[in-house]
């Protein structure tokens, strides 16, 4: 009877991986592990085989296992379930096209996929890993971005990371290259009926999937951006902030390699969302220094505004609050004196309010509108507690906060901002940051493309506080025993 149970039990796997991607996996190779990310990307697959046409463009980060499930496993799953289609898989380098090619046939040959797909059998007239044929009269080739697959039509045809690097997607010639080569080799290989699966690695604005979707968007691209990092609607209904395959690379982990690859890398390769190569609305040659001594000395020539922008939600798995103290001098110039940019709780805030305040003294304090209707009380309760009163005022948000920001970019340009070299704090976490850096990389320079634009937004404030520059008092004239003093 147990061997009965383990038989059925075998019978119901194998039935249900001729439908399933990733129960096929796992039977073929029993190292495989798949995850959610895994799960979600096969579904789309699957969708997109059972209807035997389309087109899907799938953007996710590097090593996160997509081209094991694509470029592998997918195409011995399409040929066990249909074993006469033609499928041509492309790579951007020979080796790759051998490695991917030889793992698809190794899967063909192994027992387990002949017991799922009792009717694909490999067709053993050649050796060659990327170019092989089934009994039924389907075919595998394998094709580098430079080289063609003229006279072979493809049922399936599969694109993975069509640029190897940074050099190559900064290329214009390369970029052309690969257009021109969808033009004369994947276009002509592909029917009406024909699937078409993009998966992308973004680097440029204007790579492949950046070029698809400005030019051929008339194909009815099904287009599923997979960032490393969760945003807002993400596809899988990750939570913001949330990683994409925690097992292989946690959020701790994924912020290390945000800072050791750079805003722009990271924007692009991890998040799927390319800028370009000068920046976006912002630029780094618009930054500039200041000494901490200097600013000290000049603080009493300074008008001083307390700005806060609180956090959407009151978890500290959500948005950053920023909390920005900003001097205005006689020259004109803004000075960012201070800052708090971190994840608090509603009790936090009230608290590093006052500190802020105490420190400073500064002539107003403002707090964007939503959240001074949400939290004034609290604030009240704490003053009253703390026994130190002062207005705070609500800002009022006008228009898309793009836009808000966008009212920066005039004084940035024209050098008026100024920044110290470093803002060292250590956040509710215990973790050390430096805070001018972060606000540089993640939201100053990629802008407006960043993941977060928290410190930007509350930076705009002081557009809506009423703040106005100090003027020079000129001297008054005392007369002291018939002399005057000036």
């Amino acid at each position: 009877m147990g061997m009965s149970s383990t038989t059925d039990t075998f019978v119901a796997q194998a039935l249900a991986a001729r439908t399933n991607l990733v129960v096929y996996s796992l039977l073929v190779d029993p190292r495989y592990r798949a995850n959610d990310f895994h799960r979600f990307v096969a579904r789309e697959l699957e969708r997109i085989v059972k209807r035997g046409r389309g087109r899907l463009l799938v953007i996710a980060p590097p090593q996160h296992g997509k081209s094991e499930l694509v470029s592998r496993k997918l195409p011995a799953w399409i040929m066990g379930r249909f074993p006469d289609w033609p499928i041509i898989a492309a790579s951007y380098g020979d080796d790759l096209v051998e490695l991917n090619g030889g793992a698809v046939r190794a899967m063909l040959s192994s027992p387990m996929h002949m017991t799922i797909f009792d009717r694909c059998r490999l067709d053993h007239g050649n050796t060659a890993k990327r170019d092989f044929r089934t009994t039924a009269g389907g075919n595998y080739l394998g094709v580098t971005i430079r080289s063609g697959g003229t006279g072979f039509p493809a049922k399936v045809f599969i694109i993975d990371d069509p640029f190897r690097s940074r050099a190559d997607a900064e290329s214009p010639t390369y970029r052309a290259m690969v257009r021109d080569w969808y033009r004369s080799v994947v276009y002509p290989r592909l029917t009406e009926d024909s699937i078409l699966i993009v998966m992308h690695t973004r680097w440029h604005e204007d790579d492949l999937a950046g070029w698809l979707l400005a030019e051929h968007a008339q194909e009815n691209w099904r287009v599923i951006n997979l960032p490393a990092i969760a945003e807002d609607n993400d596809p899988m209904g990750r939570k913001p902030g949330e990683p994409l395959v925690p097992e292989r690379f946690s959020a701790a982990a994924l912020d290390l390699k945000r800072v050791a690859v750079g805003s722009r890398e990271w924007t692009a390769l991890y998040q799927g969302r390319p800028q370009a190569p000068g920046g976006g609305t912002f630029r780094r040659e618009w930054l500039k220094y200041y000494d901490m001594a200097d600013v000290q000395r000049a603080i009493w020539a300074m008008n001083r505004y307390l700005i806060v922008d609180p956090a959407r939600t009151q978890k500290k798995t959500s948005d950053y609050t920023a909390m920005l103290v900003i001097g205005l001098h006689i020259d004109e110039n803004f000075y960012l004196l201070d800052a708090v940019y971190d994840r608090l709780t509603l009790v936090d805030r009230p608290r590093l309010l006052i500190e802020l305040h105490r420190k400073w003294k500064p002539l107003l304090t403002g707090y964007k509108k939503t959240g001074h209707e949400q939290e004034i009380e609290y604030i009240a309760e704490k003053q009253n507690r703390e026994n130190y009163r002062f207005p705070v005022l609500p800002l009022a948000e006008h228009g898309a906060k793009e836009p808000r920001i966008e009212r920066l970019a005039p004084d940035f340009e024209a050098g008026r901002w100024w920044l110290p070299g470093t803002s060292w704090k250590t956040d509710s976490k215990g973790v050390a940051r430096d805070l001018v850096a972060q606000f540089i990389n993640e939201e100053y320079l990629p802008f407006p493309a960043g993941r977060h634009d928290d410190f930007l937004d509350c930076m705009s404030g002081i557009k809506d506080i009423g703040a106005r520059f100090p003027r020079i008092r000129e001297p008054r004239a005392i007369r002291k025993n018939d002399v005057l003093i000036v």
